[in-house]
């Protein structure tokens, strides 16, 4: 009878334990439903879009109604960006009239020679130079010095114009401006590479001929 009376407690004691379980799993399905979120293991199921489309503001190569556009978010320090930019521009002449490419600043933190750099870009841009001034930027180390002769005896360019506009911050509010369309767009890093206004993964970005013919077919 004793060994009897200890099943059945064991028994009992089964079932509440196994109700209190399902009681606390339901509980926490339901709070998940509630505050709209998921859980911390479940992947992101939404691509990050371009919040701002490309316009006359932004510096572009290859045709308005190109069939891939890419848009990138870089900073003239980064490496990577350093290394894959150039790659990324030679997409519009791999692939004529079907590629178009557009640059926008990210300045990063901890890169303090970026934003100089993006000041000398823009005021390059302002007298027709801009992507002159921006692949020799690339390509070199950023020494504002250098850049000035390069744009003074190889691109012509009124220097003096060009340090009175980065002095005064005159392209400030648009070096700015696409930085924040960065961050609304789910920029968090450099090179941030959109396609047709999707944000591709990392590995889409370092193959990016491939996703371009894979894009095209």
């Amino acid at each position: 009878m004793q060994n009897t009376n200890n099943w059945l407690v064991a028994i009992v004691i089964v079932a509440l334990l196994s109700g209190g379980i399902y009681w606390v799993y339901n509980a926490q399905k339901n709070d998940v439903v509630a505050n709209g979120t998921t859980p911390t293991n479940t992947p992101p199921t939404n691509t990050p879009q371009l919040s701002e489309p490309i316009s006359i503001d932004d510096w572009t190569l290859g045709p308005d109604n190109a069939q891939v556009q890419l848009v990138v978010f870089e900073d003239y320090q980064c490496p990577a960006c350093r290394s894959l930019s150039p790659i990324f521009e030679s997409m519009v002449d791999k692939y004529p009239g079907q590629v178009s490419y557009t640059y926008r600043h990210f300045q990063l933190d901890g890169h303090p020679l970026a934003l100089p750099a993006a000041l000398v870009a823009e005021a390059a841009g302002a007298q027709g130079k801009f992507w002159e001034m921006h692949n020799w930027l690339l390509a070199n180390n950023i020494d504002l010095d250098q850049a000035y002769e390069y744009a003074q005896n190889e691109l012509g360019l009124d220097v003096e114009q060009m340090k009175q506009e980065v002095d005064n911050g005159t392209h400030l509010s648009k070096i700015n401006g696409q930085k924040q369309s960065g961050v609304t767009s789910g920029v968090t890093g450099t090179p941030s590479l959109y396609l047709n206004g999707k944000l591709l993964e990392w590995e889409a970005t370092t193959d990016v001929e491939n996703t371009v013919m894979n894009a095209l077919q």
